[in-house]
């Protein structure tokens, strides 16, 4: 049966409304002054809010309501920590392979440079290795969340002082850059128009901070917390979190729309806008600092009614022919807005994100999957098309089949429906499970003696996450 998307209450993303902000945030935590949204310094022919008019704020919380329901639980939970596996072979071979290519991929400087020079530093080196193209100009910080989130995870299952080391070191660079308001990003608040980095710059490294914190650092969940100028003293709840979860906070910087004008474009407005969700969805149900806003901006900023019903129709053009807009395209990322929906369903209990999720899973088992369970979409289009018609098998080399980031999202969309007690369970489902993970890591690469940059070799994706 078809569902009713009017189920989400509240306006499509396509209503023109002014922006949600009333001016530019003030790094050095003075008052702001009303003020439209900066343009970004590195695209000013952009006319983002033009182009794509930003939603309609009028219905913010409408679907969540005046405060958080129970959080659904799954049938079964990850242990946070006290697992080692450093006496498994196989196991820990394979963490070792991560753990030589997190150490030799970039060092303590690289991964730093942008937040330091941001905050005023002008001279801060890249260390060893000069910036990394396109990662280190347009997607300011995220090399430091791929890091974290591959160190952070390799942490929790198996231990080693120089990564324990070097993570803990990153953490307390973000720190010593943090500036009055509490703000922590690699980029000025303008860049979050720039490019993707709004929404993938934020996303990746927020999932960096919530795997350090889940590894033991104690900086983490409060910096990423921090960004918030509470007159009350930060609660640090215990992991797992609660079951019912209270705000804590209620002037966090990002989620109030008075101190982040940016907030309201960050779906419409920017390239591949779906990737940022994933942020606020696992703040709210992974860390013991979420609150019940981060699930309100989520759904406010990036729900997204006609994807929806495609998806619950299994409507494969969904996938395969994104709706948005140019510079939006079809892309594997679409699978981290997936993972969210299903967040959205655990916290708040509306069946129609869960009916959204279960409709991508069953496009992407029918029509995206290689035999072998890796992932057929990768972040292009086959010959830079526009979009990625339905089982579209590409083998050859070069065409970035089986992509690693890819794979990743799908082995974590894998892991997370079939465990829950209200999701459909199946020998098909298991048997999909058990391909991917055998795919994904079935050839561990040897470990260097040296630093090696290969395509995708810049942390795009750590197996780990």
């Amino acid at each position: 049966m078809r569902i009713v998307i009017a189920l989400l209450a509240g306006a499509a993303h396509a209503v023109p409304h002014p922006p949600g902000g009333k001016g530019d945030p003030n790094l050095d935590g003075d008052a702001n002054e009303a003020a439209e949204p900066a343009k970004c310094a590195k695209c000013p022919l952009h006319n983002h809010e033009a182009a794509h008019p930003p939603p309609s704020g009028d219905s913010l919380g409408s679907l969540l309501g005046g405060g958080p329901p129970p959080i659904l639980p799954y049938g079964a939970e990850a242990p946070v920590g006290n697992v080692d596996i450093s006496t498994n072979e196989l196991l820990r071979d394979r963490m070792e392979v991560n753990i030589d290519y997190l150490l030799t991929s970039f060092d303590v400087d690289h991964l730093l440079a942008p937040f330091r020079q941001r905050a005023g530093n002008a001279s801060a080196t890249w260390g060893a290795r000069p910036p990394a193209g396109f990662w280190d100009s347009d997607l300011l910080g995220s090399n430091a969340g791929r890091f974290l989130m591959g160190a952070g995870n390799t942490l929790r299952w198996i231990e080693h002082p120089a990564l324990r080391q070097m993570l803990d070191d990153v953490v307390d660079g973000v720190e010593q850059c943090r500036n009055a308001s509490g703000y922590i990003l690699a980029y000025e608040p303008a860049g979050f128009m720039h490019s993707e980095q709004g929404d993938y710059g934020r996303s990746w490294f927020t999932q960096g901070l919530i795997e350090a914190g889940k590894a033991g650092n104690p900086k983490a969940f409060p910096l990423l917390r921090g960004m918030c100028e509470c007159s009350r003293p930060l609660v640090i709840q215990s992991l797992p979190p609660e079951p019912h979860k209270k705000s804590i906070c209620a002037d966090d910087w990002f989620d109030n729309p008075d101190l982040n004008p940016y907030q309201p474009y960050l779906y419409d407005g920017i390239g591949n806008g779906e990737q940022g969700q994933i942020a606020s969805t696992r703040v709210y149900l992974e860390t013991p600092i979420g609150v019940w806003s981060d699930m309100q901006v989520a759904q406010d900023i990036y729900r997204d009614n006609e994807w929806m019903n495609q998806l619950i129709a299994r409507d494969s053009t969904g996938i395969s022919a994104y709706h948005m807009p140019t510079p939006n395209h079809p892309h594997c990322y679409e699978i981290t807005s997936f993972l969210s929906m299903f967040d959205h369903y655990r916290a708040t209990g509306n069946t129609t994100w869960l009916h959204a999720a279960q409709g991508a899973w069953d496009i992407i088992t029918s029509d995206f999957l290689h035999i072998d369970g890796s992932s057929a979409l990768t972040e292009g289009a086959p010959d830079h098309g526009t979009d990625w018609k339905k089982k579209t098998y590409r083998i050859q080399p070069g065409t970035g089949t089986g992509e690693t980031c890819c794979t990743t999202f799908w082995i974590k969309f894998v892991r997370r429906l079939p465990i829950h007690p209200h999701h459909r369970s199946s020998a098909d489902h298991r048997v999909v499970a058990r391909r991917t993970s055998d795919s994904a890591c079935s050839t561990p690469r040897r470990r260097s003696t040296l630093p090696r940059l290969r395509r995708r070799s810049t942390m795009r994706c750590s197996r780990t996450w």
